[in-house]
Order: structure tokens, then C-alpha cells, then sequence
């Protein structure tokens, strides 16, 4: 449980990982990216651990009806972002269970100037002991970084300040180019 994070700190991370989730599903479908997929189910389990929290949390806090009917509204808000975030681990299910988009698709989407890509960084690489910040730099062109995985810690929207150890699993926003050049990386 999250004893030590407030029910707004919760709901505002419900709602990020809720983003998140969403655009690593579909951009797992898209891309073909089967560990991406397994990531959006991890985040789900995530997703409800901060919904039992925020539950417990709101629970506590409830001494009158007045309280309760005061507070409601946030469990009906998280419990849609929840949902939300079903919705999505539903459709890394579907992708991991074998069911792809047609070959057409696939081969338009080749087209698409802005991936998603997930690498794991390696000892040797040139990432390793730079700032999240100056992987754009490194690269030579704009990356969004999405999630660091460390270790069975998953940092949503990485402080730009994260320094990139070996081992770390990134998962990135980048145009065509910079994608290919870091998946070589």
C-alpha cells in the first residue's frame, strides 16, 4: 500500500500511468513490440495497487456521510481511469495472444514518422552514465522518454536528471530515424 503518498499524489499518478498505458497498448499493436505489451500488463497490476491505495485512503478519511459524499466522486474518477487502464492491458492481451494487425497495415505504418521503442540499455553503450535529459543530444534529434524500467521499479515520465545505468529498460517517443539509431545502440 502507499501509506506515504496523499490521495491527490494517488489520483494524479492513476491518472499518469492511465496515459501511459494507453499509448504503450496501441503502440504495441502498432509497432509489433511484444515487450512493450508486457509492459502495459505490469503497469496494469500497478494501476490497481494505486486503486486499492486511493480506495483505502479515501476510506479512512470518511468519519461522516457528509465525508462520503464528499469523496465519492474521486473513487467514481479513479475507478474510471481503472477501467481505462483494463482496456489497455485487454489489448496487450489480444497482441500477446498472437492476434496482429493485417501485413497492410504493418507495412503503411512504416510510413509513420513518430515510434515508440524500447531497448535495453547495455554496459558498453553510449547512453550509459549520461542524464535522461541528454539522450536527445546524444541521438542528435528530440526523444520523449516514457518509462525507465530498473529493476522491478517502473519510473513514469523519468526526472530529467535520472542517470542511465546498464541494465535499464527504456521505452521512448522518437521520429523514425533516431528509433533505428537507438535500437542499434
Amino acid at each position: 500500500m502507499e501509506e506515504h503518498k496523499s490521495v491527490r499524489e494517488l489520483l494524479v499518478e492513476i491518472k499518469n500511468v492511465t496515459e501511459k498505458i494507453v499509448d504503450l497498448a496501441f503502440s504495441s499493436f502498432m509497432f509489433d513490440l511484444d515487450d512493450v505489451a508486457h509492459e502495459v500488463l505490469r503497469l496494469e497490476e500497478r494501476i490497481d495497487d494505486l486503486l486499492y491505495s486511493l480506495y483505502m485512503k479515501v476510506l479512512m478519511a470518511s468519519e461522516t456521510a457528509y465525508d462520503v459524499e464528499r469523496l465519492t466522486p474521486l473513487l467514481v474518477i479513479a475507478s474510471a481511469m481503472s477501467s481505462i487502464a483494463d482496456a489497455a492491458g485487454d489489448l496487450a492481451k489480444i497482441f500477446l495472444k498472437g492476434f496482429k494487425l493485417h501485413p497492410i497495415v504493418y507495412e503503411s505504418l512504416k510510413e509513420v514518422e513518430e515510434r515508440v521503442v524500447s531497448t535495453r540499455i547495455r554496459k558498453e553503450s553510449k547512453l550509459v552514465g549520461k542524464r535522461i535529459a541528454d539522450i536527445s543530444e546524444e541521438l542528435g534529434a528530440p526523444v520523449t522518454p516514457l518509462i525507465v524500467c530498473r529493476g522491478r521499479r517502473r519510473l513514469i515520465t523519468p526526472p530529467e536528471d535520472l542517470v542511465i545505468e546498464p541494465g535499464d529498460i527504456i521505452i521512448v517517443r522518437a521520429n523514425r530515424e533516431v528509433a533505428e539509431k537507438l535500437e542499434e545502440l
